[in-house]
């Protein structure tokens, strides 16, 4: 049903995948991640997207999603990002969730220099 829901999506969004299951780095602030792919619209506007089977909203998905953006290299410029809850158990088997707020990026900053703070008083003690 999972893979039904994706074929469904994919289908009405007219999705072609540029690349998929690529592992970004970024050089300035040293972080790493692997984002589930950059898609192209029948408009050529290039997607940016993370498969969800959970709630997007609850996993700070937009933050993951604006530090994926700020990160790859694959592409010169993506348009959108977005979050694609898979749920079988909907009508339409899924839910996207765009995201659009250009501070996100900067709010992931702030929690990743949390983290590094928090690692670092671990370590120390």
């Amino acid at each position: 049903p999972w893979l039904h829901a994706w074929a469904t999506f994919r289908s009405h969004y007219q999705l072609t995948p540029i690349v998929r299951e690529v592992i970004v780095y970024h050089e300035v602030h040293h972080y790493a991640g692997t984002l589930d792919g950059l898609f192209a619209d029948p408009d050529r506007r290039v997607i940016l997207l993370d498969i969800k089977t959970g709630d997007p909203e609850s996993a700070g998905t937009r933050y993951q999603l604006a530090a994926y953006e700020a990160a790859q290299r694959v592409v010169p410029k993506v348009h959108e990002r977005w979050a694609v809850q898979l749920d079988p158990a909907l009508t339409v088997p899924y839910r996207v969730h765009p995201y659009t707020d250009p501070s996100d990026f900067k709010y992931f900053l702030c929690f990743l220099t949390t983290y590094r703070h928090q690692l670092a008083r671990r370590d120390a003690a």
